[in-house]
């Protein structure tokens, strides 16, 4: 098995005003997780979309806070503090409170499941996401 170090890399996938840098992926054959770096730079532009998936989701503010909320409750975060979006929960109805954030987001990978936003990488092994990229 392979260990590596990744360093900073560009942030070139860009979607709905969020520019993602994938960590860990499906590049690296990591078959069960997802995690992605994404940075928000003008969080009053940025339109929240109600969504869910099989997956589950762990947000790691970095910089920036925000309150979410889904499945009945609000979660306000800021750096150092974790959202956690368990399976099948709709969620991404978000109130910013700073005017850029960045986060981590864990993800797993489930079987059937959309990729994740920056999931481009999955054409490496036969997948294709809902973009076809």
């Amino acid at each position: 098995m392979d260990f590596f170090l990744r360093g900073r890399e560009n942030l070139s996938h860009i979607r709905r005003g969020i520019a993602y840098e994938s960590l860990v992926g499906h590049r690296d054959y990591a078959a069960k997780r997802h995690l992605h770096r994404s940075v928000i730079a003008d969080t009053a532009a940025h339109p929240p979309y109600q969504h869910e998936h099989v997956s589950e989701e762990i947000f790691y503010i970095l910089e920036g806070r925000a309150e979410y909320r889904f499945g009945g409750q609000i979660v306000s975060a800021g750096p150092g503090e974790v959202v956690f979006i368990p399976s099948g929960i709709r969620h991404a109805e978000i109130t910013y409170f700073t005017p850029t954030m960045t986060y981590l987001t864990i993800r797993t990978a489930e079987p059937g499941d959309e990729p994740c936003c920056c999931g481009g990488d999955r054409t490496m092994h036969g997948e294709v996401n809902r973009e076809g990229t």
